[in-house]
């Protein structure tokens, strides 16, 4: 029996994200001079900062593009590529990924089930989370000095394979599954919600049963981390003077991994710290390395506010509107 998230467990979720911004940041500041990062902030070229500004723009429109390839049908692509920014911006702003929620939401109606499009987005970040651990533990071996195990990519390469043939097959078993929960013990109510909603999500899997859109979304999100690794090492070549392929592709990997650790919205401080320690594997100045993971951050955060803000302002939706959908996403206990 499902029931009403608990407010003391949201604080609590809440608390320890903060204290691991908190802890990130007293990291950094221990690290750097602050001093040092304001003097190696006044000799970026910010002009030269302007076409990366771009660059950032058309890799997340090749993120949305992998994610308008999962979405049904009857969906535009330019309410999908602004909807995707306004999950990027909710999570800015709300902790425990409640853009995922908020993406489902906006686009859930009477002819796509909030239930449905929730797996095309799970679908999304597994093509992200495939690509960063691809990078970073690809370099991994190159930055430790470790002689590359081909053993070691073998078994990285078949965790993913499984993951991928799991959803496949809850997919491909979706009318058992349905069945297992009506048939189960529990009040009726609680049971039809159930099966609902796990029809739902599985339809939403469908995707997975044909396999040139499957591919066509991981094209869309290969080439929108290939001009991530692009537009990084222009910025680090303009911020450190220099850029190597190691670094970024070590560097941007390590930052996606982090974003992955629950911290405060935004990912202040995580995202600034994973940055950092990547960078300073290599040697690379703090107060540089510093400087160059606040601007990174910060262009991906103005192209989420930019747009993110257009698609509220489009859809009429309000961020308070979140916490309604989360309490509905679980029946109440007192349901029978």
């Amino acid at each position: 029996m499902m029931s009403e998230p608990r407010p003391w467990t949201d604080w609590l979720k809440l608390l320890l994200g903060l204290l691991i911004s908190a802890a990130a940041v007293g990291l950094v500041f221990h690290l750097v001079d602050p001093a040092a990062v304001a003097a190696a902030f006044r000799t970026v070229d910010f002009v030269r900062l302007a076409p990366i500004l771009i660059l950032v723009v058309v890799s997340y429109a090749a993120r949305a593009a992998s994610w308008w390839t999962l979405l049904p049908e009857g969906i535009g692509y330019p309410r999908t590529f602004l909807i995707m920014n306004a999950g990027y911006l909710i999570n800015t702003v709300f902790p425990f990924r409640m853009g995922e929620l908020g993406r489902a939401a906006l686009l859930g109606s009477s002819e796509n089930d909030f239930w449905e499009i929730l797996p095309t987005i799970m679908l999304e970040r597994f093509f992200d989370l495939v690509f960063a651990l691809g990078l970073f533990f690809s370099a991994l071996p190159f930055v430790l000095g470790f002689e590359y195990n081909l053993g070691f990519v073998l078994l990285l390469a078949a965790l993913i394979l499984t993951s991928f043939f799991s959803l496949v097959f809850l997919n491909r078993r979706q009318d058992r599954i349905t069945a297992w929960f009506i048939s189960g013990e529990g009040p009726k109510r609680i049971k039809g919600f159930l099966a609902d909603k796990v029809s739902a999500f599985l339809a939403g899997l469908d995707v997975l049963s044909e396999p040139h859109r499957f591919l066509r979304a991981g094209g869309w999100m290969a080439l929108s981390w290939g001009l991530a690794l692009f537009y990084q090492y222009w910025l680090m070549d303009a911020v450190l003077g220099q850029a190597r392929p190691l670094w970024v592709g070590f560097s941007l990997g390590a930052v996606a991994l982090g974003a992955a650790v629950p911290s405060s919205p935004g990912n202040l401080g995580v995202y600034e710290a994973s940055l950092l320690g990547a960078l300073l594997v290599f040697g690379i100045d703090r107060s540089r390395a510093l400087t160059y993971a606040v601007l990174s951050h910060g262009l991906n955060l103005g192209v989420t506010l930019i747009f993110g803000s257009l698609a509220f302002l489009r859809e009429g939706f309000r961020l308070r509107t979140l916490w309604e959908v989360r309490k509905k996403t679980a029946p109440s206990s007192k349901e029978g």
